[in-house]
């Protein structure tokens, strides 16, 4: 999961509703990506919660591991990625 997350925004092929909070707060106070994403998430599994939803385990531990996850393969994902959109450009110029 982490890998596609740290794949679309890398390549800037639209990024979903909360990948775009975190990714926004994390810019704007300059702080880390898994801070501001675990932050969030478990943010959002409270409101969930507080509204009726059911919270199991591996809502709990994806909530704390997702954030960490993506900022780890993030450097790694975006040097692929990079390569292939340098690729695509220059294709598409000529």
């Amino acid at each position: 999961m982490a890998i596609g997350i740290a794949t679309y925004i890398g390549a800037d092929l639209g990024v979903g509703a909360i990948d775009l909070v975190s990714e926004i707060i994390s810019n704007k106070l300059k702080l880390s990506y898994r801070v501001i994403r675990v932050v969030c998430d478990i943010t959002f599994v409270v409101v969930g919660y507080l509204l009726g939803g059911t919270v199991g385990v591996g809502t709990v531990v994806a909530a704390f591991m997702i954030g960490p996850a993506v900022q780890f393969v993030r450097p790694h994902v975006y040097k692929v990625t990079d390569k292939i959109i340098k690729i695509e450009k220059a294709y598409a110029e000529g």
